[in-house]
């Protein structure tokens, strides 16, 4: 099966890979994810709602009013 990719508004073919060790080479959104307030939004919208999973809300800005600084400025471990 080939995956097409939309990319410059031209459609690549990209070949799905065989390697098992591939999923774990994408790297982590968790780390790369920059607080904005357009994120801030988007946390609140999903936590108001009545869903079954809430969003990090470690991930908001800093001075928004539901950031807890004690449970989210600590270095947070992966493992």
């Amino acid at each position: 099966m080939v995956q097409t990719t939309k990319s410059k508004s031209k459609l690549a073919e990209v070949e799905p890979s065989t390697s098992p060790r591939a999923i774990g080479k994408r790297g982590s959104l968790y780390h790369s994810h920059v607080p904005s307030e357009v994120t801030d939004l988007y946390i609140e919208d999903i936590n108001n709602q009545n869903l079954t999973w809430k969003a990090n809300e470690c991930m908001l800005t800093k001075t928004h009013k539901k950031y807890n600084k004690t449970l989210c400025d600590k270095k947070m471990s992966l493992t």
